[in-house]
């Protein structure tokens, strides 16, 4: 149910809120991943508490035989990897893989093969390979009640001093949108206050040069102004095209409002970008 606007939290509250909510359905998700592959894998265990072949290939989304196939590795670098760990694929397809083998083959098929393997990928970047054998550890040794009930209190401790740091976060977060809002305004009174001259710019203040080129040059300036004092582009260009019209007696808006351009491609058109350059490099540089 959304809130009526009056009601709504500040800002540093809202981002706070919405940094934990996501934090905790991070957390959720990791959780439910882990029971379910946790679930998988006793599904797939051989008898020695080993993972068989078929089980590590659905846990990385391949095909088994992609991984050991006729006696042999699925593919030469895999081979590679198995032998410098002194692992046959023979033996691996009849007693099934440990954590560690199964880690190389997550590994393998996450960051060195072509297969798109989305299983191993998950993996990979949800566990790791400490968070395997995690995983076999548990499996294999199931922690005791009070282990458990430890584990649980280290992540609400983990979780809360997580949320802490997420608050004083947008509490800086907001403390700076507010320095740069400050200094908005104050920038703005001060372009407000600047006279508009009835002068025409002078021919010799900006060398003029092609139309392209002006017209680089005055997105260049009217960007860096508008980074600098956090001023919107357009109020730039208004000043830029006030003072266009008062020196030059030249109406870029209604130009461009009859012909359909916009007011830049308009002054392109008429020939006017190096007297515009001059204007911005007058009053902006």
């Amino acid at each position: 149910m959304k809130l009526p606007i009056a009601r709504l939290p500040p800002p540093s509250a809202l981002l706070c809120i919405e940094a934990t909510e996501n934090s905790n359905m991070y957390i959720n998700e990791i959780q439910d991943k882990h029971q379910s592959i946790v679930a998988y894998i006793k599904e797939n265990l051989l008898d020695n508490k080993n993972l068989s072949i078929r089980g590590l290939g659905g846990l990385c989304e391949v095909a088994h035989t992609s991984i050991i196939r006729d006696g042999a590795f699925g593919n030469t670098k895999l081979a590679q990897i198995m032998s410098e760990h002194g692992f046959e694929a023979g033996a691996l397809a009849l007693n099934g893989f440990n954590a560690q083998t199964t880690w190389l083959v997550i590994e393998h098929f996450a960051f060195e093969s072509k297969a798109k393997a989305l299983g191993a990928k998950r993996l990979a970047r949800t566990f790791g390979a400490f968070g395997i054998h995690q995983l076999f550890e548990q499996i294999i040794k199931p922690k005791t009640k009070a282990e458990l009930i430890l584990e649980q209190a280290q992540q609400l401790v983990n979780l809360e001093r997580e949320q802490e740091l997420l608050k004083i976060r947008s509490q800086e977060h907001e403390r700076r949108i507010a320095l740069i809002e400050q200094h908005r305004e104050q920038a703005l009174e001060e372009l407000e206050k600047l006279p508009f001259s009835t002068e025409p710019a002078s021919p010799l203040t900006v060398p003029l040069r092609g139309s392209q080129r002006d017209r680089d040059k005055i997105n260049e300036i009217i960007r860096a102004v508008a980074q600098r004092d956090s001023i919107p582009y357009g109020k730039l260009y208004s000043k830029a095209y006030k003072q266009l019209y008062y020196r030059e007696h030249y109406d870029a808006g209604t130009r461009a409002k009859n012909s359909g351009l916009s007011k830049i491609e308009q002054v392109e058109k008429d020939g006017m970008t190096g007297k515009l350059y001059a204007i911005v490099s007058e009053i902006y540089v």
